[in-house]
């Protein structure tokens, strides 16, 4: 891999029609300053080094963002462009700006690696292990993994990889990580444990999965049985999230109260009716609110819009 990366900045480069073009409107300029930021951006994910050359040379700063928070090497190793990576980091682009590791596809992980890209991330900021653990295909999780990564690294609300594929039911990823010496017992900020986290998946706590995410969890969720608990409800939450009536009705025969109240909330479910309508606006698509995460409160927040669940709102 190394020797690939090598002969693609030792090779002359070979511009295509579009590429030229692409120059000739660079050269030709823009109208303002988002213009030409966006057509930087679109350079970048195309792999336009002729470009980037004139950019350069014209005096751009190529740790500087082009769109968003983000330099035009996210965006040329999030597209696989190897060249234009190679030709970046030899001018000098860092590989540890904000989202570089992150949002890199696999085929340009070890040229960053050897270029001082830090396999973790960086403290408080998202961790590239945790990012891989959601995507649906293993390769770039794979090459972290075999490269050293650490599998208990946090990030800033102190989920940990095996916490993330948890959530997302991500089954292979999960016993890979366990396999690896990932904690089974660690807390976030909140106190959830790695067991919390799948349950709240299965009880469709999370507005982040599908259906197929819930039932891989509850996967998951079988294979944690008879571990010891994280924390004081995840037996009893075992119990409810398995269906495990009989152990249910032993406990209660030993004295657990029906109304007993759980602390913290079935994650989304736990927002209450008047805080979901305030925070709609006229016109506005929930579909797309949704989505882009600003308008869920984080879990931190959702605890503290309730006193807690009851083992029936559970089940």
């Amino acid at each position: 891999i190394r020797r690939f990366y090598r002969l693609c900045s030792q090779m002359p480069h070979k511009p295509t029609p579009d590429e030229l073009r692409g120059l000739q409107q660079f050269r030709n300029g823009f109208e303002d300053s988002g213009s030409r930021k966006s057509f930087l951006c679109s350079a970048a994910a195309k792999g336009w080094v002729l470009v980037y050359e004139e950019a350069i040379h014209c005096g751009l700063d190529i740790n500087s963002p082009v769109w968003w928070d983000y330099v035009p090497l996210v965006f040329a190793v999030a597209n696989s462009q190897v060249e234009l990576a190679a030709f970046l980091l030899n001018e000098g682009a860092d590989p540890n700006t904000d989202g570089v590791m992150c949002l890199c596809a696999p085929e340009t992980l070890q040229m960053l690696i050897d270029a001082g890209g830090c396999i973790d991330g960086k403290p408080n900021h998202p961790r590239p292990l945790i990012k891989a653990i959601r995507a649906s295909k293993d390769e770039k999780f794979l090459f972290l993994m075999a490269a050293g990564a650490d599998v208990n690294v946090r990030e800033s609300d102190g989920m940990t990889p095996l916490m993330r594929a948890a959530r997302f039911g991500r089954v292979k990823k999960f016993l890979a990580l366990v396999e690896a010496g990932a904690d089974l017992y660690a807390l976030d900020n909140t106190g959830r444990s790695v067991m919390r986290y799948a349950f709240e998946t299965v009880a469709n706590g999370s507005h982040e999965t599908t259906i197929a995410d819930r039932r891989a969890a509850k996967t998951i969720v079988r294979r944690m049985k008879g571990m010891l608990p994280a924390q004081p409800e995840d037996d009893i939450l075992m119990d409810i999230c398995t269906d495990d009536a009989r152990s249910m009705r032993a406990r209660i025969d030993d004295g657990l109260a029906p109304d007993t109240l759980l602390p913290g909330s079935i994650g989304i479910l736990g927002i209450p009716r008047e805080v979901f309508f305030d925070r709609l606006k006229p016109g506005t698509d929930l579909t797309a609110e949704l989505t882009s995460g600003h308008f869920v409160p984080k879990l931190s927040e959702l605890d503290s819009m309730t006193v807690g669940a009851t083992l029936l709102m559970w089940a």
